[in-house]
């Protein structure tokens, strides 16, 4: 009888040591770090004027001014969308 008491726990921990190990064979995941998306910044663009250089909105489109004869003048116009 006393065999018996002392092969059932021994019994039941063997069946139990395959599982419990089995679970202990798995490896934690890793924690991956969030990467964020790239923003492309715009660079802002200037237009000189005869009033001076101005940095021009994002809608706005710098472009050469020309004379009554079609030359260049030297100075931006600045064309709003």
């Amino acid at each position: 009888m006393t065999r018996m008491i002392f092969a059932l726990p021994l019994l039941l921990a063997m069946a139990a040591a395959p599982l419990s190990l089995a679970s202990a064979d798995t490896k934690p995941a890793k924690h991956h770090a969030k990467r964020t998306t790239a923003h492309v910044v715009q660079q802002q663009k200037v237009a000189c004027t005869k009033l001076g250089c101005f940095p021009v909105a994002p809608n706005c489109v710098p472009h050469t001014q020309l004379d009554w004869r079609g030359n260049p003048t030297g100075y931006d116009g600045i064309a709003c969308r």
